[in-house]
Parts: C-alpha cells; structure tokens; sequence
C-alpha cells in the first residue's frame, strides 16, 4: 500500500475504531444489562485487547484498576454510586468499563502502576470501595 492511499484510509479506521467505543449500541438495543453510560463488557475487552498493543508497539506503561462490587452489584443504587464515584474521579483520557459482571476496570492509557495507586487510593476515600476490593495491575 502506498504512502498516499494509507492517509486516505487512516481517518475511516480511526471513525471505525471510535465507533466501536462510542457507547454501548448492545446495550441500548436490550442485549445486555444496565451499563450505566460505560463501556460494556466486550467493548471493555476489546479497548484492553488494543491498549496491550499499544503498549506493545510504543514502550510505553499503561494501568488498569479492577474494583471488585462483591456482592454490590446486587443493589443497583450502590452499584450506580460506585459508578458515579469512578466516572467522577478518572480523567477524560481513562476509560471505565464492565470487566464482569461483578467487576469494573478503569483503563489508564500511558500510566505507571505506582500513578494508578493513586486513583485507587482516591477511590478507596470516597467509602463506597474497600482496599480489598481493588488491584492495580500493569497492561
């Protein structure tokens, strides 16, 4: 492929990657439960799948912090209060999403372990999640 027909086609493959992460059309449709405005679980995996990648290609550290609703996701107030807690905590940049159905994951694109403890910690102040109920692990 030459060098001008790959520019032609990198901003339909960036609108087609988007769109997969736009929002969750399953979700919507009925396909899958409550998602409350994240990512769903297969979006989650797939934005994991190309942020390895990513890291892969470029060097460059990235983070994912799991929280874990033990048992919460059972009440779908508290459920909806973590959500909020996470949503309103992260950055722009971060992505939140389903890893489980018990399990959220906060993707932290080109940050160290030791910065995502942060997030963790700031998490763990807001009451609503435990230090157990969180791990950091690099991608």
């Amino acid at each position: 492929m030459n060098e001008a027909h790959r520019k032609q086609r990198a901003p339909e493959a960036k609108r087609k990657f988007l769109s997969l992460f736009a929002g969750s059309g399953a979700a919507r449709s009925g396909r899958l439960p409550q998602t409350y405005g994240i990512y769903s679980i297969e979006e989650l995996q797939q934005l994991l799948e190309y942020e390895r990648r990513r890291c892969r290609r470029t060097g460059e550290q990235s983070s994912l912090v799991l929280c874990y609703l033990n048992g919460s996701s059972d009440s779908e107030r508290k459920t909806r209060h973590i959500v909020q807690a996470i949503t309103h905590t992260v950055r722009e940049t971060d992505h939140v999403g389903w890893i489980s159905e018990h399990e959220l994951g906060v993707v932290l694109s080109g940050t160290p372990t030791e910065h995502a403890a942060d997030l963790a910690a700031k998490l763990q102040q807001s009451g609503l999640i435990t230090e157990a109920d969180l791990s950091v692990q690099r991608l």
